[in-house]
């Protein structure tokens, strides 16, 4: 038996403390053929990468080292091509801390398992779900309750409060 979902009790109860900016830089090095114009291959490389490495709820940039390119004017279109491009990509995202009281599981079958639906929950419903992601999960001393059935256990609590990260 599962518990029922903690969110209208967690969501009257959360307070952000603090924001800061998080980046991360990633270097790589790529092609690009066939392209109308050379800005438009740079896009494409780390627009690319950018897709893969950067949270979608955060901001990139990007840098070129200098680089050899090939032109070629045909009559109906201009092909522009280089090879060994070296860049970066930096993302960056907002990291909001924030504490929460008052959450609870009833019904599970272990404390990890109660504090991982709290998780859950929290990164659900404040952190955005999906690719966000959470981050320095911490719970306060709590007392459960332990009941052993015959056939499962059972462990309960209430009054549970704490802090994480959500990166925004």
């Amino acid at each position: 038996m599962k518990r029922t979902s903690i969110w209208i009790a967690l969501i009257l109860m959360m307070t952000a403390t603090s924001a800061f900016a998080t980046s991360k830089t990633y270097n790589f090095t790529g092609w690009f053929a066939n392209e109308p114009s050379v800005a438009q291959g740079e896009w494409d490389l780390a627009s690319g990468q950018a897709a893969k490495v950067c949270p979608s709820y955060g901001n990139w940039t990007d840098h070129f080292q200098p680089f050899s390119y090939t032109h070629t004017n045909f009559v109906f279109w201009q092909d522009y091509s280089a090879s060994s491009v070296h860049f970066s990509v930096t993302c960056t995202w907002e990291s909001v801390n924030h504490t929460f009281s008052g959450a609870w599981f009833a019904d599970e079958g272990s404390v990890q398992d109660g504090e991982n639906d709290i998780i859950h929950d929290l990164w659900q419903s404040e952190c955005g779900g999906g690719n966000h992601i959470i981050t320095n999960v911490h719970f306060n001393s709590f007392t459960y309750t332990h009941t052993d059935f015959v056939f499962w256990q059972d462990y309960s609590a209430t009054n549970i409060s704490g802090s994480y990260t959500c990166d925004e």
